[in-house]
């Protein structure tokens, strides 16, 4: 059977607690000879004889713990521990963006059944006047497909709205001579 069945996290409770209060990495040289190691004779019976434990973070957060065994004491090397203390950190980075993008699809899916959902043909518009989003009762009002809309002006959707503007404008300033 794979070492994980026969050798749970729970053996590492103390590792894993220390791991857990300093969000820091954990390295046991020698778990048989470890009173703070919960099973060091069982780890023995199964040739396990060092342990390491790192934290995956999500900022202050530990949002994962990994561990590795080696069937040889292994004195701890300093270098590897910051080196895997900042993998931990990178991985912590993937979890927030994954969870960050995840949310912005779930806010995303609201917005679009909210506006779906709604008796009123609804637009939205970035700050140069073009279209960035349209609800389904606004393409059934104007007969225009989302497609042909987002990313232009109301002028260059509606031209005959510019040309009625233009005309008012005309009218409005007759010069007298």
């Amino acid at each position: 059977p794979p070492r994980s069945t026969l050798f749970p996290y729970t053996t590492l409770f103390r590792s894993i607690s220390r791991v857990l209060t300093s969000s820091k990495p954990d390295w046991n040289a020698d778990v048989s000879k470890d009173p703070r190691f919960r099973r060091g004779r069982s780890a023995k019976n199964i040739g396990v004889m060092a342990s390491f434990v790192f934290p995956v973070l999500t900022g202050k957060k530990i949002a994962a713990l990994f561990e590795f065994f080696s069937n040889q004491a292994v004195e701890p090397n300093w270098h590897m521990l910051e080196t895997m203390a900042q993998i931990g950190t990178q991985l912590g980075r993937v979890i927030e963006r994954h969870a960050a993008q995840q949310a912005l699809r779930e806010s995303e899916e609201r917005l679009r059944f909210v506006m779906d959902h709604s008796p009123a043909a609804v637009n939205l518009k970035d700050m140069e006047g073009r279209y960035i989003l349209v609800n389904a009762r606004f393409e059934e009002w104007y007969g225009l497909a989302a497609e042909d809309v987002i990313g232009k002006r109301g002028d260059e959707v509606f031209p005959l709205l510019q040309d009625r503007k233009s005309t008012r404008l005309n009218s409005s300033h007759t010069s007298i001579s």
